[in-house]
């Protein structure tokens, strides 16, 4: 009972050391560093430096930095620290938006391999081939033994020994030095290489409950540069239906730092502006140049004046608002196909197409341009799917489509097999009746043949029978000749 109740109490030993000993490899390791927030101001590139310090008893290898904000990279990554030595890594952070939040920087490491290589002597043969093995990794304080089992001499010549061995001669070399030694013979062609590693094994290794974590607070503050738009032009447009009307405005920077990205947009979507996304430079004016095509597409929508907004942003400035006022004299003469055909030559949001769609389409089903190109650039765009439709359904819809086009390509192939084989079928017909034409005729030429030399035959054979019977006659009548001549002679006796 007490000899089962110790051996109870050492697994217990057993399973809190092995339960201490990873807390005690993470107690180990400490790299520490001396940032704990930035600020930084965007339009401004700011350069961080991180001091890793290695307190460790062993040098460390392949330290990789990384940031879960995009914003923060860093540049010399992948290096290595020495024991208690300290290295400054360079971040470079670069923000366009305003934000405060935690950033976690995550490192990871690796370390030598505490594995002690045993040294391992090595045989080698040389043969009528070459060296046998020709590459060889060896320990530290190995040796190789060389055997001659070739007929002819041989050489074992490198930068440490040069040998000639005799057919079964030996020779050994003891290596105690890492490094890479090749080795060749005079006499041939053989070469060999050995490769001599340390005792120590030189394989890196990643734990990763070593791999550390710490936060830094980033503070990124907008810098707010003073934009002026100006219109060099009039700000009240009379247009004709159907018609455009281009002008320019210009955008000045009164701040003390570039503007970056600046934008302009319009509501509706009438103007189309000559340059968007682009920098002005502080102090500096930027003229651009802008084209207004309103879309009517009811009578009822002219002779009408219509309030047109520009938004002008930028990311480190502030949305300004700006208004010019269109009119739209009366027309009566008014084609919604022209207007809907001049409308998609132009560059359109998704948002107005599928408005487009949803009202005038919809209630004009007949129209060209309703029944094909929008259909068109609609349904195939995903996303977004215009909102009388679903993913499912688009996908359904096309699914449906292309299983369509692969029957009929199915059918059309199949049909033209049959073509094909129809075609065959009547190219053999055509043959075989042309053969029979031809046997037909060739018969028919050996009947009217066979007629002829029929004919022929009946002809000679009355000749023949003709000639019988004419010399019967002849014969008949030199014997009734005789016979009267004999009678006549009786008589005059």
């Amino acid at each position: 009972m007490k000899k089962s109740k110790k051996i109870c109490d050492f697994k217990k030993y057993v399973i809190l050391i092995t339960l201490l000993l990873p807390i005690y490899n993470v107690l180990a390791m400490e790299i520490t560093t001396n940032i704990t927030e930035i600020t930084v101001y965007t339009s401004n590139t700011d350069n961080i430096y991180f001091n890793i310090y290695n307190n460790e008893t062993e040098p460390l290898y392949n330290i990789h930095l990384s940031s879960s904000n995009s914003d923060l990279t860093f540049l010399n990554n992948d290096f290595n620290i020495s024991v208690n030595e300290t290295i400054s890594i360079k971040g470079v952070l670069d923000t366009s938006t305003k934000y405060s939040n935690s950033t976690t920087i995550s490192m990871i490491f690796f370390r030598k391999s505490p594995i002690v290589l045993t040294p391992e002597n090595k045989n080698v043969t040389i043969n009528n081939i070459n060296y046998q093995p020709n590459e060889i990794e060896l320990i530290k304080d190995a040796s190789i033994l060389w055997t001659n089992l070739d007929t002819i001499k041989h050489t074992v010549t490198s930068s440490l020994f040069d040998v000639d061995l005799e057919q079964a001669q030996t020779f050994s070399f003891l290596f105690n030095t890492i490094g890479i030694y090749p080795y060749y013979d005079k006499h041939t062609m053989y070469t060999g290489n050995i490769v001599v590693k340390d005792i120590n094994g030189n394989d890196l290794i990643h734990d990763p409950r070593d791999d550390k974590l710490f936060y830094i607070n980033i503070n990124s503050i907008l810098v707010e540069t003073e934009l002026f738009l100006n219109f060099v032009d009039i700000t009240n447009f009379s247009i004709e239906y159907n018609s455009q009307i281009d002008s320019v405005l210009s955008i000045s920077n009164n701040g003390s730092l570039a503007s970056l990205k600046t934008k302009l947009t319009s509501i509706p979507n009438w103007l189309t502006f000559g340059k968007n996304d682009f920098v002005v430079e502080s102090g500096k004016t930027s003229f651009i140049s802008y084209t207004i095509s309103p879309t009517i597409l009811n009578v009822n929508d002219t002779n009408k004046n219509y309030n047109i907004i520009i938004t002008m942003s930028s990311d480190n400035s502030l949305v300004k608002y700006y208004n010019i006022s269109v009119y739209i004299p009366l027309a009566t003469n008014l084609s919604l196909n022209s207007s809907i055909s001049k409308l998609f030559n132009q560059t359109l949001s998704d948002d107005f197409l599928i408005a487009l769609f949803n009202t005038i389409c919809t209630a004009h089903p007949d129209y060209t341009y309703c029944k094909q190109k929008i259909v068109e650039k609609i349904i195939y765009q995903s996303p977004p799917v215009p909102y009388n439709f679903t993913y499912d359904q688009v996908d359904n819809l096309m699914r449906k489509y292309e299983g369509i086009s692969i029957l009929i390509e199915r059918g059309y192939k199949d049909n033209k097999k049959l073509v094909d084989s129809i075609k065959s079928d009547t190219e053999l017909t055509r043959n075989a009746s042309l053969n029979t034409e031809i046997k037909v005729s060739s018969l028919q030429d050996d009947t009217n043949f066979n007629k002829k030399e029929i004919g022929q035959y009946k002809n000679l054979m009355i000749f023949v029978i003709l000639i019988i019977i004419f010399s019967l006659l002849i014969y008949i009548g030199i014997r009734s000749w005789k016979k009267n001549i004999d009678y006549k002679m009786q008589y005059h006796t």
